[in-house]
């Protein structure tokens, strides 16, 4: 991966429907080459899927999970351990000691019974800390009715339950599939989009590339400020131009989680030693991943739900490989 894939991958998160002439626009190459790229991406099983699905955000919030195991966790054990209806996905080091989760809660009680499947299906976690994630200025909707699925209209459903497999399907054959007028469709998507209640993103895989790593940074800080957090952002703009990273803060603590895509441990490192010397850190801390698992979380219960009690008829459903 180089420069022009790592933005490509970025859009693709915020936008997952983006057109190819848009994305040709922004990274200023051709149209051509931004199809060759993602097509290369998508085979090579870098990018696993793309999909549309009600953002957690309005039910409930984030949190990431991470842990530590004295034994390696096989394959089997991770797939139970993301059974459980919070966790969207797992990543796994390469010698899958170590990790993190990315979790979507509605309540307390949704975290409680997280940490017991955890500990129920593996006994040999060393380390097992869940840090709940305050949403960003920007996932905060100013009209608090604005959550929960009663926000939905039934063909919303219908429209998303495609989407879920196959989320670049075009409207014209969204309309065909599901027997929408184009108009409607369109409307609906731009509503759910404004409105903040889709997201529109990929899933991937970067250890597929052979090289390529998600490792999280935690920071634990003296004081965290939201003004702090935003001269952090943008000198992290400045000095890793090209690189994909978020960031997190966390709900409680003084801490800051950052998540950097890595292609090597020499760039890892060169992370590490930026975020050792910024003012005001009390300690850092790295968990590696790599190896990504997903998962169906509770918005697929809630999509599953809603085809089976009449919201829509079975024939306008289709299974999508």
């Amino acid at each position: 991966m180089d420069i022009i894939d790592r933005t490509l991958i970025f859009e693709l998160s915020k936008n997952c429907r983006i057109s190819f002439t848009d994305l040709a626009t922004k990274l200023k190459i051709s149209t051509n080459e931004v199809g060759s790229r993602i097509r290369q991406m998508v085979n090579d099983r870098l990018i696993l899927k793309f999909t549309v699905v009600p953002s957690p955000l309005i039910f409930g919030n984030d949190a990431f999970l991470f842990f530590r195991s004295n034994i390696p966790l096989v394959t089997e054990r991770v797939t139970l351990l993301g059974v459980q209806s919070c966790v969207e996905y797992i990543s796994m080091s390469k010698d899958h000691t170590e990790g993190f989760a990315m979790i979507h809660y509605r309540n307390e009680d949704d975290l409680s019974d997280l940490l017991n499947h955890f500990g129920q299906f593996h006994k040999n976690f060393i380390d097992l800390r869940i840090f709940r994630l305050q949403r960003s200025p920007s996932a905060i909707h100013p009209y608090p009715e604005m959550r929960g699925t009663h926000v939905f209209e039934k063909v919303d459903w219908l429209i998303l339950s495609h989407l879920r497999e196959q989320g670049r399907l075009s409207i014209q054959e969204l309309s065909i599939r599901t027997k929408i007028d184009v108009e409607v469709i369109a409307d609906r998507l731009y509503f759910l989009r404004q409105a903040g209640l889709i997201d529109e993103t990929i899933y991937i895989n970067p250890a597929q590339s052979k090289k390529e790593s998600f490792t999280v940074f935690c920071l634990t800080l003296d004081l965290l400020t939201q003004l702090l957090q935003e001269e952090l952002e943008w000198e992290l703009r400045e000095k890793f131009k090209g690189s994909f990273w978020k960031s997190w803060r966390v709900i409680d603590y003084q801490v800051l989680i950052i998540g950097f895509l890595c292609s090597s441990y020499s760039e890892i490192d060169k992370v590490h030693n930026f975020l050792s010397d910024l003012a005001g850190l009390k300690s850092i801390e790295s968990i590696m991943g790599g190896v990504t698992y997903f998962f169906p979380d509770f918005r697929d219960e809630i999509l599953e739900e809603k085809r089976t009690h009449g919201w829509f008829s079975p024939e306008q459903w289709v299974e999508l490989s």
